[in-house]
């Protein structure tokens, strides 16, 4: 139960470098994005939620969010600022 695109969100926390690159971070939305039928913009607010999500859990257990924090940053800026409204 729940929207789908939490699921997908995740595909984009991974631990790999490749993940920071803005160019590789919006040709993975735009392949998600059309996989899936989802809107861009739902998607890029799912990463953004999951990131930040996932970034305060790792803070809990006391590592360092980095790369899952940089992917929070990329969903931010590619939505614009307009990530408050749903």
């Amino acid at each position: 139960y729940g929207e789908r695109g939490f699921d997908y969100a995740n595909l984009f926390c991974n631990p790999d470098q490749s993940a920071l690159a803005p160019e590789c971070f919006a040709r993975r939305i735009e392949v998600v994005a059309k996989a899936s039928g989802i809107e861009r913009r739902r998607l890029l607010q799912w990463v953004l939620a999951w990131a930040g999500l996932s970034s305060t859990w790792m803070l809990e257990d006391g590592e360092e969010p980095g790369i899952t924090l940089g992917v929070a940053h990329l969903a931010a800026a590619a939505l614009g600022g307009d990530y408050r409204q749903a």
